[in-house]
């Protein structure tokens, strides 16, 4: 055990989500040549190899440091070369989601989900990133295995806290089926569920308007899921249960032509919406569920002036629980900056970020979604625990209100890797543990089969 000190005891009951700003995909390199930084309600910029026409992706460590990116081809590392290995893989610039990263919990390996452009043959496949190799600037050890064959260009994933797992969802081309795949602290599951539910994603003309096409997203609380069919001119809206993996209930409002992107609002009661031919930016309030209900609550709520034929594109939450709006060709970013309100109260600007390097494409960054678990916390009174002391030194005892009760303890590195769990003795009402954790700060959750019950930050020192 390392020996630590011990500063003043620090208890904190979260009310917000636990992965709110998640620090995994605190930077974001975009387009070409771009690259934002979200840290501590910051935003900076950076200088970035990305040369990506839609949605590549990017992944940082536990302290908000670069660790690499890709643009669906090409993965390059933290000092923005080429990484070992990193070329050659069978994704596309214009995969729509190009790329996708996720660390496997609690492991040195990251995963990238890359898609070929149109549902062509090279489909939806996975490479694996071992991040410790080269002194840390990481090495593609697995590269190009199929996991889906032909695919849209959709995915989409969401951390599971209670299975302690990612979700990864997308969409087969020629039939209606969502594929949803696991990926946990062992690997990829890629045995998927599959719910045969809604339109077939199968129309569209190549090289033009096509259902491959089109954005896909999750809702912040992770029960629902948010898609474009751009072709067939619907955005669509379905529950998702995060457990089972199934996907339900279809719903299809604004009949707009060119449906292209979509995102959440961090409330999760609003859907933010483009079209790829068009220079207008849509709200809808998604919260009754009714297609009629939703197509009478949008509003257009702003528009992306001159330009050619295409102008905004992709939408994307951000860190700092904003709205950013990619748009093709221009050197700037278009925003919105309180997505929880309804109408013009949204604050949409045109040029909400200047980029100080390089230029937009259609795309930003795809990252995972952290729910909230703030609803599912029981009240105090009816269930109280503690953990003292806090901060501590990974010494630390967990105090029960309540016998014969059985819960799971579970501690979390502030990227969301689970690093410790065990079942709780329900026949004790205090229980003490010796971790061997390095100094910083964890995420410490309690839970039983429906509910989390104590959701708090730990701090370890040194």
């Amino acid at each position: 055990m390392k020996t630590k000190t011990i500063y003043t005891i620090c208890f904190i009951l979260l009310t917000l989500p636990l992965f709110s700003q998640p620090i995994a995909y605190s930077n974001w390199a975009i387009g070409n040549g771009g690259g934002i930084k979200f840290q501590n309600g910051t935003l900076t910029q950076f200088s970035s190899q990305m040369a990506c026409q839609d949605m590549g992706s990017t992944i940082s460590d536990g302290s908000g440091n670069l660790l690499f990116y890709c643009n669906g081809t090409t993965v390059y590392n933290k000092n923005h070369a080429v990484m070992a290995n990193g070329s050659g893989l069978l994704g596309d610039i214009t995969g729509g989601h190009a790329a996708l990263i996720l660390q496997q919990s609690e492991t040195k390996y990251y995963y990238i989900f890359t898609i070929d452009k149109y549902a062509d043959s090279d489909g939806l496949r996975y490479h694996i990133v071992d991040i410790a190799a080269n002194g840390g600037l990481g090495e593609v050890i697995t590269k190009n295995v199929i996991l889906l064959n032909p695919a849209s260009e959709k995915i989409a994933a969401v951390w599971n806290s209670n299975q302690n797992c990612y979700k990864i969802i997308t969409h087969k081309w020629g039939n209606n089926e969502f594929h949803v795949f696991e990926l946990n602290g062992m690997g990829l599951n890629t045995t998927p569920v599959i719910s045969a539910v809604g339109p077939d994603h199968i129309n569209g003309v190549y090289g033009q308007s096509h259902d491959a096409l089109g954005q896909m997203s999750i809702s912040p609380d992770g029960s629902k899921v948010a898609l474009a069919l751009c072709y067939s001119a619907m955005y669509q809206l379905y529950n998702f249960d995060i457990n089972t993996g199934v996907l339900s209930n279809p719903v299809s409002f604004g009949n707009f032509s060119f449906a292209w992107g979509i995102d959440f609002s961090p409330n999760s009661q609003f859907v933010y919406f483009t079209r790829w031919t068009q220079h207008k930016v849509y709200q809808a309030d998604i919260s009754s569920g009714v297609s009629s209900t939703i197509d009478s609550s949008i509003v257009e709520i702003g528009t992306v002036p001159g330009g050619g034929q295409y102008s905004v594109g992709y939408v994307s939450k951000t860190p700092d629980n904003r709205i950013f709006i990619a748009k093709y060709g221009y050197d700037d970013l278009a925003t919105i900056s309180n997505p929880n309100l309804a109408g013009v109260a949204c604050n949409y600007n045109d040029a909400g970020v200047l980029l100080q390097h390089g230029s937009s494409t259609a795309g930003l960054s795809v990252s995972a979604v952290f729910p909230s678990i703030s609803n599912t916390i029981k009240e105090v009174n009816e269930f109280s625990m503690k953990v003292i002391p806090n901060p501590n030194n990974g010494h630390f005892t967990v105090v029960k209100n309540k016998l014969n009760f059985q819960c799971k303890m579970l501690v979390y590195s502030i990227n969301g890797a689970l690093v410790y769990s065990t079942d709780l003795d329900d026949t004790k009402l205090s229980e003490t543990f010796e971790l061997d954790l390095d100094a910083g700060v964890y995420f410490f959750s309690i839970n039983n089969a429906n509910a989390e019950l104590l959701n708090q930050k730990m701090v370890v020192l040194d």
